[in-house]
């Protein structure tokens, strides 16, 4: 679909009473071969007509399904693009499942930012009090019936509960947390997941981190994912995006991949604890800067290699429309905006 439906005439009200989200797909207007090599993705004329335009409309991005041919007589047609095909279907079958599947039985995780990757910053999103946030979210689902084993009266009983559990800050983790972690992933199930990657994912992987699975976050040939299991909800904290000398430079590194544990942390959401949809809580998270092109991703560019089909929610600060556009346009997801926080003079 190109263009704006609205622009075409179609009433929002008439997009409001269909009650559904609208997946984006793009035609490409290039060759399999030129998409697959552009770090770009789609070119400025593309993006305007078939990203910038229908986003008027409110889609949620999904990926390219067909890409341009040119036979001996020089005739166009547009040759399918399976692997991506198969990826929309997945993605439209798991947000049409969101409306179906009885709240009772869904599973979601939550997962606030953290950045720098310590306690002392869990929910460190701009513009947003994370914690009290999602307290107003648990128990707005439990009253629509979202299953869960408690509510923390407070955000200091909240984050006393998340830090009793694994975090990312290894200071602080005691041998009974990472024994005792909710999350696990085990060296065969990341293997197993690891085998079926694209050879050039795999290639580089192993190049900046070594043999699978690694070494960040692996207790006894375990991947520790952090978390708090509560019901049928986890409630986790976004991975490290690297490790090393300098782990602030790797957050928006065009080129370095992110650490084995980072894509076994959404493997193990995904397909291991199989969760139904995950929010992102508030902006902004490291995943939509991952390396990769920059619209119509391929399964080799890292955001779609780690978020693969799941459904993305993600409150988001909507003041700042460039980065918003990375996480719409990057990150496949459905923002959903807020209230920006009070300011007033601090007086110093």
């Amino acid at each position: 679909m190109k263009f704006s439906l609205k622009a075409g005439g179609t009433r929002t009200e008439d997009l409001y009473a269909l009650g559904v989200p609208i997946l984006e797909a793009y035609t490409v207007l290039a060759s399999k071969e030129e998409w697959e090599r552009s770090p770009a993705g789609l070119d400025p004329m593309e993006v305007s007509m078939s990203v910038a335009m229908p986003e008027f409309d409110g889609v949620i991005h999904a990926v390219p399904i067909a890409a341009k041919v040119r036979d001996e007589a020089g005739e166009v047609s547009y040759a399918p693009l399976d692997e991506r095909m198969e990826r929309m279907a997945r993605k439209a079958r798991k947000w049409a499942a969101l409306r179906h599947k009885p709240n009772a039985e869904k599973k979601v995780a939550i997962v606030f930012h953290n950045y720098p990757a310590t306690n002392a910053n869990i929910g460190s999103a701009a513009g947003l009090d994370s914690p009290e946030s999602v307290l107003s979210l648990l128990r707005a689902m439990e009253r629509a019936g979202y299953v869960m084993e408690e509510i923390p009266e407070s955000s200091k009983a909240f984050m006393k509960l998340l830090t009793d559990h694994a975090t990312n800050d290894r200071r602080f983790m005691t041998t009974e947390q990472a024994k005792s972690a909710d999350g696990q992933l085990t060296a065969a199930q990341y293997g197993a997941f690891f085998t079926e990657l694209p050879e050039q994912v795999r290639t580089q992987l192993e190049r900046d981190w070594g043999d699978a699975p690694g070494d960040v976050f692996n207790y006894d040939g375990t991947l520790l994912i952090p978390g708090t299991l509560n019901g049928n909800l986890f409630i986790t904290v976004q991975p490290p995006r690297g490790f090393g000398e300098d782990p602030g430079k790797l957050l928006h590194s065009p080129d370095a991949a992110p650490t084995h544990h980072y894509i076994g942390y959404y493997h193990w959401l995904r397909d291991i604890w199989q969760a139904d949809a995950v929010i992102h809580v508030g902006t902004h998270g490291s995943l939509e800067w991952l390396p990769g092109k920059s619209t119509a991703l391929s399964n080799r560019c890292w955001p779609d290699v780690s978020l693969g089909d799941l459904p993305d929610i993600y409150p988001y600060w909507i003041t700042i429309v460039g980065e918003g556009f990375r996480r719409k346009r990057r990150g496949a997801a459905c923002l959903i905006s807020h209230l920006a926080a009070d300011g007033a003079r601090g007086g110093v």
